[in-house]
């Protein structure tokens, strides 16, 4: 389970400064315990596209955090999540028990077997 993160974004990105205040409400107000901006974080979640992405990667690299990058750029030819449909289920993950994931995940499974 994840007890420190850091959200990474530009300030000239005004969709990125829009869900960065967000999300560090909604991690506040859910999950309490985990320390957010920490400078030593086990998971970076990236808020912009490719560019954005490349910058926290250098910047955390000698700590090696788990990157999520949530997709707010153009091109994105690195993977990364749009922010409601997938993102948010992603970040979720990070902060529940190892168990809950993998029940998260199979019952995820499921119901994309039973849809085809």
């Amino acid at each position: 389970m994840i007890k420190r993160v850091s959200i990474y974004w530009r300030n000239d990105n005004p969709k990125a400064v829009f869900w960065a205040g967000k999300l560090k409400r909604w991690m506040r107000s859910n999950f309490p315990k985990v320390a957010a901006e920490s400078s030593k974080p086990q998971a970076v979640i990236v808020l912009g596209g490719d560019g954005t992405i490349l910058a926290a990667a250098q910047k955390y690299q000698n700590q090696r955090p788990l990157i999520i990058g949530l997709n707010l750029g153009h091109v994105a030819v690195l993977k990364s999540f749009p922010p409601v449909s997938i993102g948010a289920p992603a970040i979720i993950a990070l902060f529940i028990p190892r168990e809950a994931v993998f029940n998260l995940l199979s019952a995820a499974k499921a119901l994309f077997k039973s849809v085809r």
